[in-house]
């Protein structure tokens, strides 16, 4: 958990929404799916565990007409 808040201190661009302890581990809400998925790439090289990403559609943006997506990354440890 240290490790992802060091890399939240050094990017002041992100910050974390909310987060919850729950009984396998804990939830972060982000708010970059860029930079969610570097973290994963970056928890992949740091420790030994299984990285899971999925993307859900959530939108389409108003503006641009771009489709807007959620973004999961699951990290477990082994």
């Amino acid at each position: 958990m240290n490790f992802i808040k060091n890399q939240f201190e050094n990017n002041e661009k992100v910050w974390i929404a909310k987060h919850i302890k729950i009984k396998t581990g804990v939830d972060y809400y982000v708010s970059s799916n860029r930079f969610l998925l570097a973290l994963g790439k970056k928890m992949k090289k740091s420790f030994k565990g299984e990285l899971k990403t999925s993307r859900k559609l959530y939108g389409q943006s108003k503006t641009t007409s771009k489709k807007v997506y959620r973004v999961t990354v699951c990290f477990r440890l082994s």
